[in-house]
C-alpha cells in the first residue's frame, strides 16, 4: 500500500510538472526573396515519440488585411514530413463585425491522430507550415492576440491560438507570440536592357544584356520568346551578317539564329535582323549577375561599314506601325516569370564608329 501511494505521488507530480512548465510560443516570419510566410512553434519542454503528438485541439490563427473576396493564400505547405506529414488545413472568417478591416484564418491539423510523429526539442523553433499570399502585398499579417484582438468580444467563437501536445497534458500549452506584425514587401520587378558595342580592331559588334536582378541555375534560363532586333542600313541583297558567335558557353552553348526583313515599306532605308535563341530549352544556363553587362553574341558585317548599326526601339521605330509583325526586343527569364522583362536599350552603350563617319549606338534609328 505504501508503495502504491508512493507511485501515485510520483505520477501526480510528473503530470503536474508537465502542465505547469510546458510553454509553447508561435512565431510568423516573411521571406521577401521567396515571398513565403512561415509559421513556427517553440516549446520550453522537449517531447519525443508518442509524447510529441500534437492534438486536434491545436490552432494557429492568423490575421490578414481584409480584401474583396477574402484574403487568399496559395502554396500552403506542410513543413514537418517524413512518413505521413502533419497536414494543416484552415477555416476562415472574413471582415467580422468586431473587426471589419481584417480577415481571420484558423489553421489546425487535419490528421492529428495519424501523422508520423516528429520530435520537439526544447527551445528550438520548429517550422510547421508555410504559404504565399494570393492577394498580393496589401498590408501586414499577424498572429492572433488572445488577449487584445477585438474578435475576443465574440463569445460564440473560439479564435484563440492553442497548442496541445500529448506529453504536456490535455491543457493548452500556448503562452504567446514571439513575432509582431509581419510586413510584406512588393518585389522589385526584373528589368533588362540591351546594349550593342563595336570593336574597331576586330571589326566586331557585340550584343549584351544587363538585368537588375540576379538569376542562377535553371532560373537563369532565357526562353525562346527572347528576341533582339538589330537595325542596319539597307543594302542590295540585304545587310549581311558574318561570324555570328554565341558568347556564353560552358556545356551546351546558347545558340543564336536570326531571321530578317529587308527594306520594309515602313522604313525602306533599313534592314531588320531578328535574333533569338535556337536552343532555349536545351542549352546549359549561365548565371545572370545583377547589374552586370553580359555578352550574348557577336558578329561582323559582311556588307562593310555602310552606316550606324542600332538596336530596335520598341516605341519609336517606324516598323512598329506594322501590326502584323512582332519586331520588338523581348527577354523572358524563367525565374522572373512569363512576362517580357526588357525595358529599353542602354543609351550609354555607345562605342567607336566602324568608320570616321559611322558610329555604333543603342537608341533611336534615324536616317
Amino acid at each position: 500500500m505504501k508503495l502504491k501511494k508512493y507511485l501515485l505521488g510520483v505520477l501526480t507530480f510528473f503530470c503536474s510538472y508537465g502542465l505547469v512548465h510546458a510553454q509553447v510560443t508561435y512565431s510568423l516570419r516573411y521571406d521577401g526573396g521567396t515571398e513565403v510566410y512561415t509559421l513556427s512553434m517553440t516549446s520550453t519542454n522537449a517531447y519525443s515519440g508518442a509524447l510529441a503528438r500534437i492534438t486536434a485541439s491545436t490552432q494557429a490563427t492568423l490575421v490578414f488585411p481584409h480584401t474583396t473576396g477574402g484574403f487568399q493564400i496559395t502554396d500552403l505547405t506542410d513543413l514537418q514530413t517524413g512518413g505521413t506529414p502533419l497536414d494543416w488545413g484552415f477555416s476562415r472568417l472574413d471582415a467580422p463585425a468586431e473587426n471589419s478591416a481584417a480577415d481571420y484564418l484558423f489553421f489546425a491539423p487535419n490528421n492529428a491522430t495519424t501523422y508520423t510523429l516528429f520530435s520537439i526539442p526544447a527551445g528550438t523553433a520548429i517550422d510547421l507550415f508555410s504559404f504565399k499570399s494570393g492577394s498580393g502585398c496589401i498590408g501586414d499579417v499577424a498572429l492572433f492576440d488572445n488577449t487584445n484582438d477585438p474578435l475576443n468580444t465574440n463569445s460564440g467563437l473560439n479564435p484563440d491560438n492553442n497548442f496541445v501536445v500529448l506529453g504536456g497534458g490535455l491543457g493548452n500549452q500556448y503562452t504567446g507570440n514571439t513575432s509582431g506584425n509581419v510586413a510584406c514587401s512588393t518585389p522589385v520587378p526584373t528589368e533588362v536592357t540591351y546594349c550593342i558595342n563595336y570593336d574597331s580592331g576586330s571589326q566586331t559588334y557585340t550584343v549584351s544584356m544587363e538585368s537588375n536582378q540576379a538569376y542562377t541555375g535553371g532560373l537563369a534560363r532565357l526562353s525562346s520568346a527572347t528576341q533582339i532586333t538589330i537595325v542596319a542600313p539597307a543594302t542590295a541583297g540585304g545587310f549581311q551578317i558574318t561570324n555570328l558567335m554565341g558568347l556564353q558557353a560552358g556545356g551546351t552553348p546558347l545558340d543564336w539564329g536570326f531571321s530578317r526583313l529587308d527594306a520594309p515599306a515602313e522604313n525602306a532605308a533599313a534592314d531588320y535582323l531578328f535574333f533569338a535563341p535556337s536552343n532555349a530549352t536545351t542549352y546549359t544556363p549561365f548565371d545572370i549577375t545583377a547589374n552586370t553587362n553580359i555578352p550574348l553574341f557577336s558578329f561582323q558585317s559582311g556588307s562593310g561599314c555602310l552606316g550606324d548599326i542600332q538596336l530596335f526601339d520598341n516605341t519609336n521605330d517606324s516598323l512598329n506601325a506594322n501590326t502584323g509583325l512582332n519586331p520588338d526586343n523581348n527577354v523572358t527569364i524563367l525565374g522572373a516569370g512569363l512576362g517580357n522583362k526588357y525595358i529599353g536599350n542602354n543609351v550609354a552603350c555607345t562605342s567607336a564608329s566602324c568608320a570616321t563617319t559611322c558610329t555604333v549606338s543603342a537608341g533611336v534609328l534615324s536616317y
